[in-house]
């Protein structure tokens, strides 16, 4: 099996001695449920809530931490294609905001053969434009009612228009390297119970299902097949 590269999202920084530190958080956890898989940790800075931080935000020219977090996303892809010219050909998963991370550094001809995305703060058009130009088979679980996408919407440019967060609703047109899964909607449910798979995108406990497509456990089923191309 290829080696699956995981990069997480905003708010993390891999130096912190606390609850933001991805490698004791979320890595560790999706590392649970990859215990097959040989992975690779992405950490990266994206920016905290401190006092500091939106200083700092305030300095690079960005009024609050996700405008400048939405900014070092794009070039931290640098970063990611290097590290991945070093694992060679890969899988990839990818959280909200960093798949913006990861489709970046695919444009930029990191060498990755499937890329899973939960709730990607990633616009559609953009998402699109990269995908019908690669050879990547891309595998997008979004989730309508995201509040968390549906509020941050409003702080990452533009500030107008259209365009939609690909982990709201999926891509606008059809591509044939890109499926997505509605995980919120009963008929994706009903598919996956078809197939055997206990799928949910909604938290019934919570309003914050922005974490809920990998939180909830039986998911990982459906996401295990995919890397190892068994999913259909």
């Amino acid at each position: 099996m290829l080696p699956v590269v995981l990069i997480h999202g905003y708010k993390y920084d891999p130096t912190a001695s606390n609850e933001h530190n991805p490698h004791t958080t979320i890595f560790r956890d999706w590392r649970k449920q990859l215990k097959d898989f040989h992975v690779v940790d992405y950490g990266w800075f994206s920016v905290p809530f401190s006092l500091r931080n939106l200083l700092n935000a305030w300095s690079n020219g960005h009024y609050n931490t996700y405008r400048w977090a939405w900014e070092l996303a794009k070039k931290e892809s640098d970063n990611l294609v290097n590290v991945i010219k070093n694992v060679g050909e890969c899988n990839l998963i990818a959280h909200s905001l960093g798949t913006r991370v990861a489709l970046q550094a695919i444009k930029k001809g990191a060498n990755v053969h499937t890329a899973l995305f939960f709730n990607g703060a990633e616009y559609s058009n953009t998402a699109a434009n990269i995908a019908e130009l690669s050879q990547t088979k891309f595998h997008n679980m979004y989730v309508h009612e995201d509040d968390v996408l549906k509020k941050v919407g409003r702080f990452a440019p533009p500030f107008f228009g259209d365009d939609i967060f690909i982990g709201q609703a999926g891509l606008k047109i059809h591509l044939n390297n890109w499926r997505d899964y509605h995980l919120d909607s009963k008929q994706t449910q009903l598919w996956g119970k078809e197939r055997g798979y206990d799928l949910r995108g909604d938290n019934p406990d919570s309003i914050g299902d922005h974490w809920y497509s990998h939180t909830w456990l039986p998911n990982w089923e459906l996401y295990r097949d995919i890397l190892t191309e068994k999913g259909s």
